[in-house]
């Protein structure tokens, strides 16, 4: 199966290019890698999906890992677990997905949404139980409910792209239709 491999390129694509977006206001970021592995939870078998969390996972703690003198703030791996996490939840929608009812695209861009706010306050939450202090300000509000504004907008838009790259694999990421 080409798509495999080629969804674990576009996951280190996004990576890199999450990067490299501006920020939004208040300075909420978009991120891309969720979106990724959200779609392999709706779209591709669930060991695929796993494969896909762990590397974005992996690749998102290395990169944000904070090693300070008490240790490290953000451990390597929980990235990992909370995409495996939300990815399994998001896998329970891949039956009615695969039907292609656009009405499913409007749930998942809706949960995308969610779950991005949800692991954006995780991370938060990790650096706050790290350093002994728990703080909650407006300004980081906005930036956790814009990141998952942005990913609930942009999730229809990489969800049809990503399908129209699937196809173009040879991997019909809806089932079979069966003539009754």
């Amino acid at each position: 199966m080409l798509f495999f491999p080629v969804l674990l390129v576009f996951v280190f694509l996004a990576f890199v290019a999450q990067h490299f977006l501006p920020s939004l206001p208040n300075d909420a970021r978009i991120y891309l890698l969720p979106l990724l592995v959200f779609y392999s939870a709706v779209a591709t078998p669930f060991w695929m999906m796993l494969v896909v969390a762990f590397a974005s996972g992996w690749m998102w703690d290395a990169f944000n890992a904070q090693v300070l003198d008490a240790g490290v703030e953000i451990s390597i791996g929980s990235s990992i677990l909370l995409y495996a996490i939300f990815g399994a939840i998001m896998s329970g929608f891949r039956p009615v997905f695969q039907r292609g009812r656009w009405d499913v695209y409007v749930l998942a861009s809706f949960l995308c949404g969610v779950f991005t706010a949800i692991i954006a306050v995780s991370e938060f939450a990790m650096i706050c139980f790290r350093r002994n202090g728990f703080f909650f300000t407006k300004e980081l509000g906005w930036r956790v409910a814009g990141s998952g504004l942005a990913a609930t907008a942009i999730a229809p838009v990489l969800f049809v792209f990503l399908n129209i790259v699937a196809r173009l694999c040879g991997y019909e990421p809806r089932a079979a239709r069966r003539d009754d």
